[in-house]
């Protein structure tokens, strides 16, 4: 992992806040209840994630290809904050019922 890399998943951490193990069970509960389409969005997102990551790490690995592995770092980023955006959405939507 690139130093830049672990400060900007950090500061997204920071900012979109983290949730505990109980709040992220109430979450996904709530998702797939009452918004099944957020659901198979967020899961899509997961899994491209994940996904992102595995090639991140196999790329690191690698060592020589320092130009894919920034832009695999970029993509999961970007995945990562949208990720986040959606799931602070849906929290904000459900704290005002």
């Amino acid at each position: 992992m690139t130093t830049e890399f672990e400060v900007k998943m950090k500061q997204l951490h920071d900012k979109y806040g983290n949730l505990t193990l109980e709040e992220r069970k109430a979450m996904r509960e709530c998702l797939r209840k009452r918004y099944p389409l957020t659901f198979r969005r967020t899961e899509s997102l997961k899994h491209d994630i994940v996904r992102l990551e595995a090639k991140r790490t196999q790329l690191e690995l690698d060592g020589k290809h320092e130009t894919d592995l920034s832009e695999v770092e970029k993509k999961v980023l970007e995945k990562k904050e949208a990720f986040l955006k959606l799931l602070v959405e849906v929290k904000k939507k459900e704290e005002r019922r």
